[in-house]
């Protein structure tokens, strides 16, 4: 799909999804020159991920695989639409936050495109976790809501720790694609908490504190570790609040 989108709404969804997952949308190129104010539709982003990874999760159900099977193919749908680009952040950030000891250090061991044994074993850690927490939530029966919310909520905070966070290379894609929109962000905030109260009811208000807590706090390790973000932080901040929002999910709501 390739056009120059007249509709600002249209445009700011179609950069964000272009950003962030794999799917075939390419802009033209003066559409990019409004992404600093796109940031407001990152958790569209999510509606978009959760939904098509919870509908895989339905369809595998569906067909008598059972949940932890499902719950596998959903873990692996998300990680095919977003071509693993939050993933292998989780994986540079373990390495380089646990690998070195000077924050020069650490940023050069996350730039390396090799993955040592923290980030296999952080990786293996994560998606373990997320697969059988959704494998829990399928049998509650709360798996498509609690996907939809997590996948929201967990892209929510990305463009605020992009506006208020030093980037801490000054170079790289999050700093080429950086969201400079402060009322962009909040609504991204907004936005996802509207969603995510109409997809889990008042409950939701707790999975909703969960997520802030964790994407304060991993952005708060970042600060710690290499003085900023950087598209790796990121990725690993939208991994680990989507796995700790669908436990949220689970013990509140199920």
């Amino acid at each position: 799909m390739h056009a120059f989108i007249h509709s600002p709404i249209i445009r700011d969804i179609f950069i964000c999804i272009s950003l962030l997952t794999r799917l075939p949308v390419q802009l033209d190129e003066r559409a990019y020159e409004h992404r600093s104010a796109a940031g407001w539709a990152f958790p569209l982003v999510g509606v978009v991920v959760g939904t098509a990874s919870a509908l895989i999760g339905m369809l595998c159900m569906i067909l008598g695989f059972g949940p932890n099977i499902s719950a596998g193919c959903v873990v692996m749908t998300s990680l095919i639409i977003t071509g693993a680009m939050h993933a292998d952040g989780l994986a540079d950030c373990a390495d380089g936050f646990w690998g070195g000891w000077t924050i020069e250090r650490r940023l050069a061991i996350m730039k390396d495109s090799h993955i040592g044994a923290y980030g296999v074993i952080a990786l293996i850690l994560i998606i373990g976790l997320q697969w059988q927490i959704i494998a829990a939530l399928m049998q509650a029966e709360i798996a498509f809501i609690a996907l939809i919310s997590a996948a929201v909520l967990s892209r929510a905070p990305l463009p605020l720790i992009m506006v208020r966070i030093p980037n801490a290379r000054g170079a790289g894609l999050s700093h080429q694609t950086a969201m400079s929109d402060q009322n962009a962000a909040y609504g991204a905030l907004v936005l996802a908490a509207i969603v995510a109260l109409i997809m889990m009811g008042i409950p939701g208000a707790w999975v909703i504190g969960c997520a802030a807590g964790l994407a304060v706090a991993a952005t708060a390790l970042a600060r710690w570790k290499i003085g900023g973000h950087t598209g790796d932080t990121l990725g690993a901040t939208q991994m680990l609040g989507e796995t700790f929002t669908l436990l949220a999910a689970l013990q509140f709501l199920a």
